[in-house]
């Protein structure tokens, strides 16, 4: 497991092309739980740094902005979203 978690890292630092990789592969499955903790690190970092990122993040979820939501609160509720809205989320707010 140490080995796949270190490749893993090492393949989404260098943005190595990871197409090839068969998607029912133990590598493929850690890629995408990987970047979706990244996504989910950046839009909340996005969130707590900017009233307007906060606005359409927190919309997205159809949260109030007056709700301020724990870290953990944060995470349990975006973690239910597949990868792929998550990125177009945070395409928004860049």
């Amino acid at each position: 497991m140490e080995q796949t978690e270190y490749l893993t890292n090492f393949l989404l630092d260098n943005k190595i092309n990871i197409n090839n990789i068969p998607k029912n592969d133990e590598l493929y499955k850690s890629i995408q739980i990987e970047k979706k903790k990244r996504t989910l690190v950046e839009l909340h970092y996005l969130s707590n740094k900017n009233d307007k990122h906060k606005k359409i993040i927190y919309k997205f979820v159809d949260k109030k902005v007056s709700d301020n939501l724990e870290s953990k609160d944060f995470f349990d509720i975006f973690e239910e979203f597949p990868l792929n809205k998550l990125l177009k989320l945070l395409q928004e707010c860049k």
